[in-house]
């Protein structure tokens, strides 16, 4: 390898890194987080949930809200979900 290749390989790093470290700016999440749960509340599941998003509450900062999707189980919760608002 030649210094004019080291040197270019050198400054493409450099290009990417700088590039990389505005998309860390961002911050995420923007707006509230919806957990779509597909079982009744009180079970183990909607416990669970609960709990994971209420620590995930403290660490982002934004309220994290829990809607539980009862009946027809997990497959009603995915259709639910895909239809669910896109982030930017």
């Amino acid at each position: 390898m030649t210094i004019k290749t080291m040197t270019a390989a050198f400054i493409a790093a450099l290009s990417l890194v700088a590039l990389a470290s505005g998309a860390v700016a961002q911050s995420y999440p923007d707006r509230a987080v919806k957990v779509v749960v597909g079982y009744p509340p009180g079970g183990p599941v909607d416990i669970i949930a609960r709990v994971v998003s209420d620590r995930l509450a403290e660490i982002w900062g934004k309220p994290v809200v829990v809607e539980n999707v009862s009946g027809a189980g997990p497959s009603r919760c995915r259709w639910r979900s895909s239809k669910a608002r896109r982030n930017p």
